[in-house]
């Protein structure tokens, strides 16, 4: 096992505080309100932001509303949100440890890409880090954590042994 890939939010940083204050913008800049409790919010938190306003507020995929709340979600994300995370306890020194044993680490996330590669910079880690992988920034391909690992496969170039590793939150293919 060599090539680690492995998820952002909920498994190296804990990304809760920069979602939940950018859901609360978005909804009081396009409903004047925030019609969910904390509970309901923190299940936005892994799905892309379209998938769980269909889900929770019912809207249809073509709803312009859609796209106006993840402007809105993004008005705050990109100037704040996005740096409002703490990385776990331990990662930075697994990451050293899997890089002296000359593992490659990379990163595949539904969080758009641009955001994700932020992240990974402003804590240092590229040096550890080969390549991000993440959503496109307008959520219409490779919004799904499936379609982000198969695009990173593909990038990474490598003979695939079709193993796939779930543990504690952590996604590991073998390659």
């Amino acid at each position: 096992m060599n090539n680690l890939f492995f998820d952002l939010d909920g498994t190296i940083i804990n990304s809760e505080t920069g979602i939940m204050k950018s859901l609360r913008y978005m909804y009081q800049h396009t409903l004047g309100y925030i019609p969910h409790d904390d509970a309901t919010l923190h299940t936005f938190i892994g799905p892309t932001i379209g998938a769980s306003l269909q889900k929770y507020d019912h809207l249809a995929p073509d709803d312009p509303l859609i796209n106006q709340s993840i402007n809105a979600f993004r008005e705050y994300y990109q100037d704040e949100g996005w740096m409002e995370y703490t990385v776990y306890d331990g990662v930075l020194e697994m990451f050293q440890e899997l890089k002296e044993a000359d593992k490659q680490l990379f990163i595949a996330t539904s969080k758009p890409e641009i955001f994700a590669k932020r992240i990974i910079d402003q804590l240092n880690m590229k040096e550890y880090v080969r390549h991000v992988f993440g959503a496109a920034e307008d959520e219409s391909v490779r919004s799904l954590k499936e379609d982000v690992i198969s695009y990173g496969i593909d990038k990474t170039s490598v003979e695939l042994d079709t193993k796939i590793l779930l543990w504690l939150g952590i996604v590991a293919v073998i390659l």
